[in-house]
């Protein structure tokens, strides 16, 4: 492993899979880990301000305990602001309403008796709640402050995905974060990853109402600790290197969307920002005392000082006739592995949604074996009790299969309770 400080107020410690590359006539597979993190001196930096929007799907089907939670959740939220936080909170289901203006700062009694008026009805439309929370959000950006937008819902919308996946590219460029909760089974997992991603945030699945209120809770401590935010990494990879495949591996484990340019969210003080690349080297026919195979380039905002960070990094090896293996870390060999591991799972369920069960049943039970072989019982029990649906109903239950793609994505948190 190499440390490297592309700017002061990062060390960003680099790790592959190769300490040089061989001269061969087939392609070669390279796994880089980077971990971005804060200086240590930076504990003692004051936290900055939270300008934060919980949007609430308030459709027919969040009746009863879910909409109960829901209420219950936000209040405790409410009680943990500080005076310089900012929280609203917008409801939607076919129509969106700003229930809670982010500068009311009501007490958590107060709020508890305007959730109270919270009635449900009507469908799913996500796009309109969303623009009313980014709306919000942006009214309390004044520069300095963590904007995050947290969504809520247990249903799916419809005709107006694109529309929400271009309001998230917006809020990209705006520096605003948003995490997509799913709450129970019906919610469309595909669509809540792919908006979240797009900010640097991430979906998560909530099976049990009871770990809502921990959830949010976790998240909100979370921001309270964010070191800088809206980190970006551009790759610019040499002729003949493809990058594969990104995946963020810590905190929040998140494959990132395809491309070169990723979204990589917030860095928190006492910890790490992870990541897993997969570059393919095509043929190299000859020694080289330096191969680049590619450039990195940061970017982040320094939440502390309201400034924006940019810095650039070159990766370069060597190339020889006679490469000898090189050690590689457990670290690396952990974080590759589950990697793998969450691929095998996304081919299953793609292989149940084109109709070919038989090849998904047999993915999955492979998974199943990898999984009890590193002792993870219980999801690869999960995981057999899916393979059997598929083999016997061509297929998946909508509960399963989220057990399957979010506890294998688990896998790869090394922090998986997040920063304290």
């Amino acid at each position: 492993m190499t440390s490297v400080a592309p700017a002061e107020p990062f060390v960003v410690d680099l790790n592959h899979s190769r300490t040089a590359l061989q001269v061969h006539t087939e392609a070669q597979v390279l796994y880089t880990q980077i971990a971005v993190r804060p200086p240590q001196r930076d504990d003692a930096s004051p936290a900055p301000p939270l300008n934060m929007c919980l949007v609430l799907d308030r459709s027919t089907s969040m009746t009863g305990e879910r909409l109960d939670t829901a209420r219950s959740s936000a209040v405790e939220v409410i009680r943990l602001l500080r005076p310089q936080d900012r929280l609203g909170l917008v409801t939607f289901s076919d129509k969106a309403e700003l229930l809670i203006p982010s500068d009311a700062h009501l007490s958590p009694t107060a709020a508890n008796s305007r959730l109270s008026e919270i009635q449900t009805s009507g469908a799913t439309e996500i796009l309109k709640g969303l623009r009313a929370g980014m709306e919000e959000v942006r009214r309390g950006a004044v520069g300095g402050t963590i904007d995050h937008l947290i969504l809520i819902t247990d249903g799916r919308t419809y005709g107006d995905e694109q529309a929400c996946m271009e309001l998230a590219d917006e809020a990209a460029l705006e520096g605003i974060e948003i995490t997509a909760i799913g709450v129970g089974e019906a919610w469309n997992d595909i669509f809540l990853d792919a908006l979240a991603a797009k900010t640097g945030g991430q979906a998560v699945y909530i099976e049990n109402l009871s770990t809502l209120n921990r959830m949010l809770k976790q998240k909100f401590r979370e921001l309270g600790l964010v070191y800088a935010d809206q980190i970006s990494l551009s790759i610019d990879t040499a002729p003949g290197v493809m990058l594969q495949s990104s995946f963020r591996t810590s905190p929040a484990p998140t494959p990132l969307p395809g491309g070169t340019t990723l979204r990589l969210g917030s860095l928190f003080s006492g910890t790490s920002l992870t990541l897993l690349l997969q570059f393919v080297i095509s043929t190299i026919p000859e020694p080289l005392a330096s191969f680049e195979v590619c450039t990195m380039h940061f970017g982040a905002h320094l939440a502390q000082t309201n400034m924006h960070l940019n810095s650039s990094l070159a990766l370069s090896f060597p190339v020889l006739k006679e490469a000898a293996p090189a050690p590689i870390s457990g670290q690396l060999l952990t974080a590759a592995r589950s990697v793998n591991l969450y691929h095998l799972q996304e081919k299953a369920l793609a292989d149940a949604r084109s109709g070919d069960a038989e090849l998904g049943t047999r993915r999955l039970n492979r998974l199943a074996t990898q999984l009890l072989e590193i002792g993870h019982g219980e999801l690869a029990r999960s995981v057999i009790a899916e393979a059997e649906a598929l083999a016997q109903d061509h297929k998946l239950t909508e509960r399963g299969q989220k057990r399957v793609k979010y506890g294998t994505r688990a896998l790869l948190d090394a922090h998986a309770e997040g920063p304290r």
